[in-house]
């Protein structure tokens, strides 16, 4: 059997190069992609309450998705946090927008129990069971799932909170998402290292 033509071999190495380049190419697109995080939950996800008797907090730029997203960019992460807060929610409320508030290609959702307003409309019996189906419905897209503590286990959350003693202030908001930084740099594999 006598040696391959030219032609073939230069195929051959033209084809694997194309292969390559293309697999190099989807790597790279995969890598290029920013993360995204979905925070869900009521008002002090949101910003704002719902309704007159507390109507403070803050807009949605200010609220801690927000400046957990500038956080997260300030390292060098090209992070998108999408705000999923619903004023008035409840966990059933999260439960039935799950899927279609968080897109494809979540990695991370942060969520935030909903109560006093699971207590007002009579559901706080129910919602351990509303959060667990909101971690199978997570588990089964392979998304991480955070779930922010009661509020005084964040460092100076509670001691900013706004005038109406519920929703927080911009520096309330500054504090979770202080709070929730290491976590998701964990989460993503990645060291937070770097001072605020």
């Amino acid at each position: 059997m006598g040696p391959r033509p030219f032609w073939r071999i230069f195929l051959t190495r033209a084809l694997v190069v194309c292969l390559l380049g293309a697999v190099f190419g989807a790597f790279s697109e995969a890598l290029a992609r920013p993360v995204v995080i979905v925070a869900i939950g009521a008002d002090n996800v949101h910003g704002r309450g719902i309704g007159h008797r507390r109507a403070g907090g803050v807009p949605v730029s200010q609220a801690f998705p927000a400046q957990l997203q500038a956080l997260l960019r300030a390292r060098g992460i090209d992070a998108d946090v999408i705000n999923a807060g619903v004023g008035g929610d409840t966990s059933a409320g999260m439960l039935a927008r799950i899927d279609s508030d968080v897109p494809d290609g979540t990695q991370i959702v942060i969520l935030d129990r909903a109560n006093g307003n699971d207590r007002k409309a009579g559901l706080k019996g129910r919602q351990d069971s509303y959060i667990r189906e909101i971690k199978a419905h997570l588990r089964a897209r392979h998304i991480a799932l955070i779930i922010l503590p009661p509020w005084q286990a964040i460092p100076g959350a509670l001691a900013n909170r706004a005038s109406d003693g519920h929703h927080f202030t911009a520096s309330g908001h500054a504090a979770i998402a202080r709070y929730l930084l290491p976590k998701v740099m964990s989460r993503l594999g990645r060291q937070s290292s770097q001072p605020d």
